[in-house]
């Protein structure tokens, strides 16, 4: 594994970073979608599962968003 500075990003080198991998779940955010990037999660499982995932994840950081832009008051 090569050393990066620490402000460089893990996305344009996630293909080097699956080599030798035995993980089960790899946790990704926007910044691995590329369409590069989704062709090498797709050799592990497949495009719709990783679409899907995507889109699961960036509805939930959304609602999260606007959950924390919510004031609630107690009734």
């Amino acid at each position: 594994m090569p050393v990066r500075p620490a402000n460089a990003g893990e996305a344009p080198h996630l293909t080097h970073l699956f080599k030798g991998c035995k993980a089960v779940r790899v946790p990704a955010d926007k910044a691995c979608s590329s369409e590069t990037n989704r062709a090498v999660l797709a050799r592990y499982i497949t495009r719709e599962k990783v679409k899907a995932e995507q889109t699961f994840e960036a509805v939930a950081m959304n609602l999260l968003k606007a959950a924390n832009r919510i004031d609630l008051v107690a009734a």
